[in-house]
């Protein structure tokens, strides 16, 4: 099996811009929560800082960054933690570039994130295609160093459109997951689960459950990671559930 990236996202913290801005909010343990599971991957919760430039914060949109990325770097040396630090970007629903506000604002959000040493960008497209391609010219033109990119969609890995994978190519696009639920990965058939692509890595954004899961659906769902997925992250899951998740995949426990 390829290397996964593990990352669970729990409960965003309650970020007080005012308190962050100001270095009275400190964010370590809750990124040193995140790293419990030893993930691969550490994801600083930036997916809305942009909304900010609206508000009366503009001015310390990359201060609010900074800080978010310096108190990750700081938990991740506590930890001695070795993984990919990813800068979140939210792909709303509705965006054109002609949008030149919230086009200035993304892009103002992916330099600071990019300045600021972020391994990777973890793009949640909320929206439609078009948004999500929006957004990309956005970070393309920014993007210099390039930081690797990588795309979660809200769609099952079947109904992925094929003509668009080109165009996520063409804007270095290096993988795409497929958001859904637990229930989801472990009832669907292989077919609906095969991505329409090769070139870019691809994997899964599991949502948490509604219901609790038994260790029969958990060790389906493992089956289907076991299949040469390499992104693998999750949002929101509970700690025993993640780690037995974890567990049966880097284990191969039969069943």
């Amino acid at each position: 099996m390829s290397s996964i990236l593990w990352s669970n996202a729990t409960a965003k913290p309650d970020m007080s811009i005012p308190d962050l801005i100001e270095g009275k909010t400190s964010l370590v343990s809750y990124y040193k929560k995140e790293l419990s599971s030893f993930p691969g991957l550490l994801r600083i919760p930036s997916e809305k800082i942009h909304q900010y430039a609206n508000r009366a914060y503009q001015q310390y949109i990359e201060h609010i960054i900074q800080s978010l990325v310096r108190q990750a770097r700081l938990a991740m040396e506590e930890s001695q933690a070795d993984c990919l630090l990813a800068g979140c970007v939210s792909c709303d629903a509705g965006f054109a570039i002609e949008q030149k506000e919230r086009a200035q604002s993304y892009a103002e959000q992916v330099i600071y994130l990019i300045d600021n040493g972020v391994d990777c960008l973890y793009i949640q497209n909320q929206g439609d295609n078009d948004s999500l391609l929006a957004l990309l010219q956005v970070i393309q033109k920014v993007n210099h160093v390039p930081v690797p990119i990588v795309v979660s969609l809200k769609q099952l890995p079947s109904e992925i459109d094929k003509d668009f994978i080109p165009i996520l190519s063409f804007f270095e696009v290096h993988g795409i997951c497929s958001a859904l639920s637990i229930e989801q990965l472990a009832s669907l058939s292989t077919k609906e689960l095969t991505f329409p692509f090769q070139e870019q890595a691809s994997g899964f954004v599991l949502e948490a459950s509604k219901q609790n899961m038994t260790k029969e659906q958990l060790q389906l769902a493992a089956h289907v990671l076991q299949t040469g997925q390499i992104l693998f992250s999750g949002n929101n899951i509970d700690t025993n559930t993640w780690q037995t998740l974890q567990n049966f995949v880097t284990t191969k426990e039969k069943y």
